[in-house]
């Protein structure tokens, strides 16, 4: 059996000077460890919990009007915008020519991003966080997501 198999202190080319252990010998043993525990945020037979009770905002539903209102909105300010001549065929590629082949959910979300965008309503780099976050949680999207975050980011 080795020095390492029966427990013994060796000394080695990666081991900390003794002063350093010397100083963290009561709190690096393993057998000093806190028997604390990190209280729970909420427990299912509690009465109160500590998770905040805050209202919930339900998305706004866009009708087929204001859907294609969107894409328009977007085609335009493509358009009239200052941006590279290789940004604005990469957005009108990637999004805005595949708009109307998307599903209902995926029209909806585009067409939030788009709002809060030109209404200025939601700062760019949130929105480009929301647009990450879509192309993670949502498979098949990262064809047109990608033009979604570019224009975005064209702001």
């Amino acid at each position: 059996m080795t020095k390492y198999q029966r427990g013994e202190l060796m000394e080695g080319w990666n081991d900390c000077p003794d002063i350093m252990l010397q100083s963290n010998s009561s709190s690096a043993s393993v057998g000093s460890r806190s028997k604390r525990r990190t209280p729970r945020a909420f427990s299912a037979n509690s009465s109160q919990s500590s998770v905040s009770q805050e209202p919930v905002v339900v998305a706004r539903v866009f009708t087929a009007d204001e859907l294609r209102q969107a894409k328009k909105d977007a085609e335009d300010y493509v358009d009239s915008g200052s941006f590279k001549p290789e940004e604005k065929t990469f957005v009108v590629d990637r999004l805005i020519n595949v708009f109307d082949t998307l599903e209902e959910k995926h029209q909806q979300f585009v067409a939030k991003i788009v709002d809060g965008l030109l209404k200025k309503q939601t700062k760019p780099a949130q929105l480009k966080t929301e647009v990450l976050a879509y192309m993670m949680a949502n498979s098949g999207v990262s064809s047109w997501a990608v033009g979604l975050r570019k224009f975005v980011e064209m702001q």
